[in-house]
């Protein structure tokens, strides 16, 4: 694959044609037919089952074949767009083309500081194979006082529940993927959303009764009873990890699913506080943290590894 990297001092992205795409992501994504800046057709991927770890903007798609089998995304690093959004958060609808993949086995989506429930759950009722999804919101979610103490943080000490304890109140703001407002702030594995996905994925292909999956992976996520009661194969379903910031609001699981699943979540919050000087106003400083330096390594290190290939 050629590969022209300019101002790599300065960060500045590499150019494919008309997009803009960072040595991160070209570090990891495989030969799609790349020549001269552009797409050949006449050449074919070495692999599909290799991963494309992408920093996000809406001008990926065109690049990533359909008969992919693995794919994650970043949405908190974007890629350049030529539509800059407020903030840098991308619509939900730039996720749109994702359902056009139906061979996928791993989905991976993190950084999300929006709720792309609809597109992502659209596409796991497409994918047949589909196997692993993992999900990772940028912000933890919130709840008010009025929940904080009834719904733990999955983490340390926490235990599910007796599905005799198990509150079956809808919790969320009516199939948005989102918390109630009047309960709190953040992103909820949403019942409702995954059955208008499946709604609005049997008007593009066949989808089956259950999801697939045999992984799930949650980060920064309010989760209840709700969507392994109705939407996962008792039969299918062997992992749920709960990583960092998820909320148990309800979350139990039936006496099939118990027996058959295996859960994971840290043993204690993986939070690091960091130090910091107050500086007086009118004052300006320059602040280096230790992860950025550790990223700009990383990066030189990924930069010379694309100049030998």
């Amino acid at each position: 694959m050629d590969v022209y990297i300019e101002g790599i001092e300065n960060l500045t992205p590499t150019r494919m044609g008309k997009y803009a795409m960072t040595p991160r992501m070209l570090l990891k994504m495989p030969s799609y037919g790349l020549e001269s800046g552009e797409c050949s057709p006449n050449r074919k991927p070495r692999s599909a089952q290799m991963p494309i770890w992408m920093p996000f903007t809406k001008q990926i798609w065109p690049y990533i074949p359909t008969h992919l089998t693995r794919l994650e995304l970043d949405l908190f690093w974007p890629g350049i767009s030529s539509e800059p959004q407020p903030n840098d958060v991308f619509p939900p609808e730039y996720l749109a083309p994702l359902t056009s993949l139906r061979q996928l086995r791993v989905l991976k989506i993190v950084g999300m500081l929006d709720s792309y429930q609809k597109y992502i759950w659209q596409t796991a009722w497409l994918c047949p194979y589909l196997e692993e999804v993992a999900l990772e919101m940028a912000l933890e979610p919130v709840v008010r006082s009025i929940v904080n103490k009834k719904w733990p943080t999955i983490k340390g000490s926490w235990q599910m529940k007796d599905a005799s304890m198990a509150k079956l109140a809808y919790i969320g703001d009516g199939g948005k993927g989102t918390l109630r407002y009047e309960l709190g702030c953040g992103e909820y594995l949403d019942l409702i959303t995954m059955g208008e996905a499946q709604k609005l994925a049997m008007e593009k292909g066949l989808v089956s009764e259950l999801f697939t999956i045999r992984k799930l992976s949650l980060t920064g996520f309010v989760v209840d009873a709700h969507p392994f009661k109705r939407w996962f194969d008792p039969e299918r379903l062997q992992e749920l990890n709960f990583k960092n910031d998820c909320i148990d609001a309800g979350f139990v699981l039936s006496s099939p699913m118990r027996e058959r699943v295996r859960i994971t979540f840290p043993s204690k919050s993986v939070f690091q506080s960091t130090s910091a000087t107050v500086v007086n106003a009118g004052t300006a400083k320059i602040v280096r943290t230790k992860w950025r330096a550790t990223a700009f390594s990383e990066l030189k290190k990924a930069i010379e590894i694309i100049r030998k290939e």
